[in-house]
């Protein structure tokens, strides 16, 4: 995912109450990088401003695929709100 792609930058350094975040674009968690300069990635971004976890993708994934992750994973989640 490319910085700033559906987000801008300055927009995320806004940000002043942090959740968890899901990424669940293609690639959204890997890095690109610049020789001998920092790497940079959308979820770097997330982590400087304190967001205190990103969950993404490493790796390019259909739609489907991550459509199902992602509904798992809610499920999963909201089903153990539910339970507590």
């Amino acid at each position: 995912m490319e910085l700033g792609q559906y987000i801008p930058e300055h927009a995320i350094q806004k940000f002043e109450n942090c959740a968890a975040t899901l990424l669940m674009g293609c690639s959204s968690g890997s890095l690109s990088l610049n020789g001998c300069y920092a790497s940079q990635g959308a979820h770097l971004c997330y982590l400087f401003v304190g967001f205190p976890v990103i969950v993404a993708n490493l790796w390019e994934v259909t739609d489907n695929d991550i459509d199902r992750f992602g509904k798992a994973m809610l499920d999963c989640c909201l089903n153990e709100r539910e339970t507590v």
